[in-house]
């Protein structure tokens, strides 16, 4: 089972989800340089696949074999607002109705 992750200038790197969430998205985060940032997955309609939400939960069950996701930032405010913003520069996969997910 694999997974494509699409992040920066039409970069992606292939993964492997077959571990826990959080280990997942540490292999990420290493492999796609964001080592100060909160991240998460979404896929290419913008539906957040809320991985950080349970760190301990194998990533194979929110994901499927041969899924693309969309690399997000995740900022939290002070009042405990959560929203994402992608990762990825590529105009043709990051539209308005992308965002507005």
């Amino acid at each position: 089972m694999i997974i494509t992750v699409k992040y920066g200038a039409k970069q992606e790197a292939v993964f492997n989800p077959e571990c826990w969430n959080y280990t997942l998205l540490e292999s990420i985060r290493d492999q796609c340089k964001c080592y100060d940032t909160d991240i998460e997955l979404s896929d290419p309609n913008g539906n957040v696949k809320h991985l950080r939400d349970n760190p301990y939960r194998y990533a194979s069950e929110a994901l499927d074999d041969r899924e693309v996701c969309v690399l997000l930032k995740v900022d939290c405010n002070q009042e405990g607002e959560t929203s994402y913003q992608p990762l990825l520069d590529d105009t043709d996969a990051i539209t308005d109705k992308f965002l507005g997910k």
